[in-house]
């Protein structure tokens, strides 16, 4: 299979890191939650029990992010800038890997490098001191070692991936979901007795730590402090309609009203089953096991997600953030597979090409956007209101 040109893949990382750490140049954005994971470091890094900025214990989040930051000393913003952006570059780089891997036309795959290289979800959560880009990476390297197990069937990487998830859950607390939808792909995936073997022990590695953390803040705040247990179903279609629209959000102009938005999203959705369905043979059984993998435990956090405690559409947006590699990887072999199969000649294939040509500038005009309000925002606050 003709590889994405390493030439290619550069370029991409490059364009992404510069456009990063443009938005970065001044400082990295600072939230309420960017203050708590700072203060709790603080608490760590001088061997107190860590506490939220008001004082509060710090329970309601898991500990990895605030650990690592007390190790960086005085230079914590600066260095949690380069923290995000090699975070990003390396899930970049393994989702262009798996693209290489998956995606056969070259067409298609650089189309799937933009879409990765000029994508504001990404530049969200790294133009901010949030956990979710190292947790990203993490997960990332989640999904790489789950197609490396599917290509060998070696147990090794079982241990990867449970290894991993074992970190992703100390980072961030759905990451128990990612968890339990990837128990549930390998439970059905193979021989029952093996799988259920094998699910055991990615189980058990990958939620120990996050039930020791949870045992600990159980002691500390009693039955209310967890976030992922407080409040369940209490708003679930509201909650879904805000997770549709950051999703419909990354495709299309936030001025499309919501019903035009879901109409486009559900028969571009449509469109790619069906392809899918007629075109996936196409595809060596560990590639389809893989697609249909990770597609699965997106889905699994998507709908965890919902059922979740009602949020806004700030926090939703950097929810579905970590879903964003994984999902446009199965979208892109689902078009690599209808471009196989339309033929060279086909007029079909050069209306799909206009298509991804006129979609890309979508992505590449916001991000360019965006990066250059964090870059003024933050340069703003530094330099002062004249900037």
């Amino acid at each position: 299979m003709p590889q994405l040109h390493k030439g290619w893949i550069f370029a991409f990382l490059l364009v992404f890191g510069i456009l990063q750490q443009y938005g970065t140049f001044c400082s990295i954005g600072l939230t309420y939650d960017s203050l708590d994971y700072l203060h709790a470091a603080q608490d760590f890094a001088q061997g107190e029990s860590m506490h939220n900025k008001n004082g509060s214990p710090y329970i309601e989040r898991v500990p990895l992010f605030p650990i690592l930051l007390s190790f960086l000393g005085d230079s914590k913003t600066l260095l949690a800038s380069w923290i995000n952006l090699l975070s990003l570059l390396l899930s970049l780089g393994i989702f262009f890997w798996l693209a290489n891997e998956h995606i056969q036309s070259a067409t298609i795959r650089v189309f799937f490098g933009l879409s990765l290289s000029f994508s504001t979800p990404l530049f969200l959560v790294g133009n901010f001191l949030w956990s979710e880009a190292l947790f990203l990476a993490f997960l990332s390297l989640h999904f790489h070692f789950y197609a490396l197990y599917l290509r060998s069937e070696k147990f090794l990487y079982i241990l990867g991936m449970a290894g991993v998830a074992f970190l992703f859950c100390l980072q961030r607390n759905p990451g128990i979901f990612f968890v339990a939808g990837m128990v549930l792909v390998l439970l059905i995936q193979d021989d029952f007795i093996r799988s259920l073997k094998l699910s055991a022990v990615y189980l058990v590695i990958a939620l120990s730590g996050w039930f020791w953390w949870s045992y600990h803040c159980y002691t500390i705040g009693g039955t209310d402090y967890h976030p992922t247990l407080r409040v369940l179903f209490q708003d679930v279609p509201g909650n879904l309609i805000l997770h549709l629209t950051a999703l419909t959000n990354w495709f299309m102009p936030t001025f499309f009203s919501f019903t035009l938005k879901i109409l486009i999203f559900s028969g571009i959705a449509l469109v790619l089953w069906l392809v899918w369905e007629n075109f996936k043979e196409n595809l060596v059984n560990y590639q389809a096991q893989f697609i249909r993998g990770i597609f699965f435990v997106s889905l699994f956090y998507l709908l965890c997600m919902v059922i979740l405690e009602r949020t806004v559409l700030e926090e939703v947006e950097r929810y579905e953030a970590l879903n964003y590699p994984a999902l446009m990887l199965v979208a892109f072999v689902g078009m690599d597979l209808l471009w196989r199969n339309l033929g060279i000649k086909s007029s079909l294939r050069t209306v799909l090409l206009i298509g991804l040509v006129l979609w890309s500038l979508y992505p590449v005009v916001r991000s360019l956007n965006n990066v250059q309000l964090w870059h003024n925002n933050q340069c703003r606050q530094v330099l002062g209101i004249g900037y």
